[in-house]
């Protein structure tokens, strides 16, 4: 591939000496003896002084341009930093009245939270005294109830003894006797259905207070806080590490081992340090051996 940032001379000049080289490997790419030894060597050798020479050659060129590149950066550095500070400045400014209008919000929403407990709590107290009127007028029905079963089987019994009598003044009192109960029968037969009509007012108040009780609700309170235009608030959460010991024995008792990292940087300045004498479970000591070559 051919560049115009590079001499056409010096890129010809390359891919000579590159095939050059390729062609001195093809006889000692399999070594079976001395000789072969010493040309690979050599060759070896040829191959590092055109890599350095290479690299002289690429540094010659870009050094001026990184040079150019880091003036530039350098000098735009001190402009955009100023922005920056003034950014983050401003920033801070306006979360910060952000922050108390949205302190004030909340003031106002617990206040009027509390507003409508209290009036719900009112209402509420007000439907327990319905029911708890609605539960005497029951037991008030009840017990009218029974008062007339009571005076019914009073009346059934004395009209009885009338029929069976055998006397007038026998008769005659037993009449007046079952008189007497089927009055009393009736009252209590008024008494219970103006029980159950005080009970189901009741009870229709009650659950009408319980209804209300539930529609109360506070006011949503809104920020008085400007909406700038083009502007938002980003939220993000991360992680911060305050027990090491903690974290891994949850991975560890969780089956989360993704997410325990080992530092194998520092691990292998322990293994370059104690080489074959390193120990440490789970890690493996790897020995290589490579070549070096001096142009």
């Amino acid at each position: 591939m051919r560049t115009s940032l590079i001499p056409i001379e010096t890129q010809e000049k390359i891919n000579q000496e590159i095939v050059s080289l390729v062609q001195g490997f093809s006889t000692v790419s399999s070594i079976e003896n001395p000789p072969q030894h010493d040309n690979a060597v050599a060759l070896t050798k040829s191959i590092k002084t055109l890599a350095k020479s290479l690299e002289d050659e690429r540094d010659a060129l870009v050094r001026p341009k990184n040079n150019e590149v880091k003036e530039i950066n350098l000098w735009f550095r001190e402009p955009q930093d100023k922005l920056e500070n003034l950014e983050k400045s401003l920033k801070r400014a306006i979360q910060a009245y952000q922050a108390k209008m949205e302190q004030l919000r909340l003031e106002e929403q617990r206040k009027r939270d509390e507003e409508a407990r209290k009036e719900r709590e009112k209402i509420e107290a007000q439907a327990r005294a319905q029911r708890e009127k609605e539960d005497a007028a029951r037991r008030a029905e009840e017990e009218a109830r029974q008062r007339q079963e009571a005076a019914k089987r009073a009346q059934e019994e004395a009209e009885r003894r009338a029929r069976e009598a055998v006397d007038a003044e026998t008769r005659q009192r037993a009449e007046k006797e079952a008189e007497a109960a089927r009055k009393q029968a009736a009252r209590a037969a008024t008494e219970e259905l103006a029980a159950k009509q005080k009970a189901d007012s009741a009870a229709s108040a009650a659950a009408l207070k319980e209804n209300v009780a539930e529609l109360v609700v506070p006011i949503v309170v809104q920020s008085q806080a400007p909406k700038a235009q083009g502007m938002h608030t980003v939220v993000t959460y991360s992680g911060n590490l305050i027990d090491k010991n903690a974290a891994i024995r949850f991975c560890l008792e969780n089956n989360k081992l993704h997410l325990i990292d080992l530092n194998m940087s520092i691990i292998n300045k322990m293994v370059t340090a104690e080489k074959e004498h390193f120990s440490m479970p789970g890690i493996e000591v790897v020995k290589k051996e490579d070549l070096r070559c001096r142009p």
